[in-house]
Formats: structure tokens, C-alpha cells, sequence
């Protein structure tokens, strides 16, 4: 996360110099700023990766610290506030047990602030949010009367048009024209 401008700097000149396919495809994965989003998004859970994987490259390690570090990746539920802190989660909650089961799906619900997980065994997990876990936006002064679900998807949608591309309107072409 803290090289992504140096790693596009790299890929674009290594495409660029080599001709190279796959740099090419790495450097307009980094191009696109959406992506850095999902890096955010994921970086507690990369985090944990790559705690394993330096587990895994020392050379006296003990092999049921391994098998810890790997199973710590599967068991839980980050839950973040992206209007908060979108770096940190603001709750970790380990819901299945280490050796037995995995996670394979998890899903919200739209009315209610609970969110349920299932796990290898069939086993469904629902974990309620405490509503302390929320920061609850303040009405602008000139719209007092709107609900906290209408606010929320406001601030979302804030949050989410930094990133976005401009909206494509067919039909209409962009042309420079050169001035003699």
C-alpha cells in the first residue's frame, strides 16, 4: 500500500522496456483506482497473509504455530467504518472454531444490523452489530427529516464518487482538434 505509486512507476517501465505482457497488465491494474480501493479494503487480511508467509520462511518454525497463523486467516469477521478509520477494522470477531470449520459465506441483512455467516459444516453464524459500532451521521440543517439508512447510503455514495469514473454517455465523442 505504501509503494503503489513506485510500483506503478516500475511496471510502467518494464512495460515499456521489455515490451512485457504482463507488466502491462499489472501496470493498468495499478492505473485504475478501484483497485486501490480493494488493496484497502483487504490490507488487515493481507496483513495476516503475509504473517504467514514469513512464518513459513523462517528457518526453525514450529509447525503448530504454522498451522495457527493459517487457520487465523479463515475465522474471522473484520467489520470496518470507512467514514471512521477505512485502515482499520473497528471490530475483529472470530466466529468458527480453528480446526473444524472455515468460512464460505457471509451476507447482510438490509433492515436489520446483523450479518450472517456459514460455515463448512453447514452452520449458520449470525453476528449482531452493536449500534456503538456505527457513528451516526448528523442531518444537513436544511433536510432534518431524513432517516439514518437514507444518510448512510449518502455518505456512501460521497465516499464511492472519488473513485468512480465519470459516468459513459454513448453517442457523444470527444474530438481534438488541432489549430493550424
Amino acid at each position: 500500500m505504501t509503494q503503489w505509486e513506485e510500483l506503478k512507476i516500475h511496471f510502467n517501465l518494464a512495460r515499456g522496456k521489455d515490451n512485457c505482457y504482463s507488466a502491462e497488465l499489472i501496470y493498468n491494474m495499478l492505473e485504475d483506482k478501484r483497485n486501490y480501493l480493494y488493496f484497502v479494503f483487504l490490507k488487515s487480511v493481507l496483513n495476516d497473509v503475509q504473517t504467514a508467509l514469513k512464518s513459513f520462511e523462517s528457518e526453525n518454525s514450529n509447525p503448530l504455530k504454522l498451522l495457527n497463523t493459517l487457520t487465523t486467516l479463515i475465522e474471522s469477521v473484520y467489520v470496518y467504518d470507512l467514514n471512521v478509520n477505512k485502515y482499520r477494522p473497528i471490530c475483529v470477531q472470530a466466529v468458527v472454531s480453528k480446526r473444524t470449520k472455515k468460512l464460505t459465506r457471509i451476507d447482510f441483512n438490509k433492515k436489520l444490523p446483523v450479518i450472517v455467516c456459514g460455515d463448512t459444516k453447514g452452520t449458520c453464524h449470525v453476528l449482531k452489530l452493536s449500534p456503538n459500532l456505527r457513528v451516526m451521521c448528523k442531518p444537513p440543517k436544511k433536510a432534518q427529516g431524513i432517516d439514518q439508512r437514507t444518510l448512510q447510503i449518502i455518505k456512501l455514495d460521497k465516499l464511492l464518487s472519488l473513485v468512480r469514473d465519470p459516468p459513459f454517455t454513448p453517442g457523444i465523442v470527444d474530438e481534438k482538434f488541432e489549430e493550424d
